[in-house]
Order: C-alpha cells, then structure tokens, then sequence
C-alpha cells in the first residue's frame, strides 16, 4: 500500500475462510439443480465413478462469474457481505473490472486442472494468505487486491 493509502484493518484468515465456505455453499446451491443426476449415478455406482469434467467446468465457470461478478460491482460476495468483509485495491478503494476478474479467474484456472492436483492447487492459492503479512492468496497477490474487514472514514 502507498503511503497516501487510508488505513485498513485486514480481514482475519478467519472471516476470509467463513466467507469461502458460505460462498462455496450458495455456488454448490446455484450449480446441484444441474449435475444432481450425474452425482446420484456417481454416488449409487462409487467403483470407477468418475465425476464428469463437464460437471468441474460447470462449476467453475459459475465460480467465475459469481466472484468476478460481485467483487466488480459490489466489492463483496454473499459470503463477504454476510462476514462483513469486502475486495479492495492495494490503494484502497474499489477493485473495478479487470482487478476483481484477475481474482477470479486465477483460483478457476487453478482448480480445472485434472486428476486432483487443481484442489491442492486451489488450496495454495488461498492458503498462501496465512503466510503473508498482507494476508493476501496468490489470487489477491495477482490482481493487486486486498481483502479488509472496513475501510475507516477518512481525515
């Protein structure tokens, strides 16, 4: 952050993991109309059932459209708004449309990638914020993004 950048009190890995989850669940809500008799077949026959890619496409293109979508109007998912957290620049202020869709996109590329190793991926991505002093993920670190729990009023 610059120098002339208003304060901010970073999110906790905490409310950043509780917004996910909440978020996870209204994508899970969105897409199951969709894939619930491709994953019954998979769950009534488990020997060699294989999750069909178009089902992992599916999902994350509306994990897309959701985060890029609302982190580009709002500054905030479902999960974020309910957690009280929002997506800001490294300046502080709105994240517009090319942040917010670099944020998004880094943690859907990730995770479209075949036999397992996308989930572990995902996971690095959001996991990186633990380690970092800015408690940014690696998608946040690509977009230039933070994620607060307020932005202050100003002087």
């Amino acid at each position: 952050m610059s120098d002339a950048a208003p304060a901010v009190l970073l999110a906790s890995i905490g409310q950043r993991a509780a917004a996910r989850v909440l978020d996870t669940i209204v994508l899970v809500a969105i897409v199951l109309p969709f894939v619930y008799g491709t994953l019954r077949d998979v769950i009534d026959d488990p020997e060699g059932a294989v999750i069909p890619l178009w089902v992992n496409v599916l999902l994350a293109t509306v994990s897309l459209v959701y985060d890029w979508g609302l982190v580009w109007w709002r500054g905030q998912t479902l999960g974020k708004m309910l957690l009280k957290v929002r997506v800001v620049d490294v300046e502080g202020g709105r994240p517009g449309f090319s942040r917010a869709g670099i944020r998004a996109a880094v943690p859907t590329a990730v995770q479209l990638v075949p036999y397992g190793v996308g989930g572990i991926l995902l996971l690095v991505v959001y996991l990186w914020a633990v380690l970092d002093p800015n408690r940014q993920g690696l998608h946040d670190k690509a977009a230039g993004t933070l994620v607060v729990h307020r932005v202050p009023a100003g002087p």
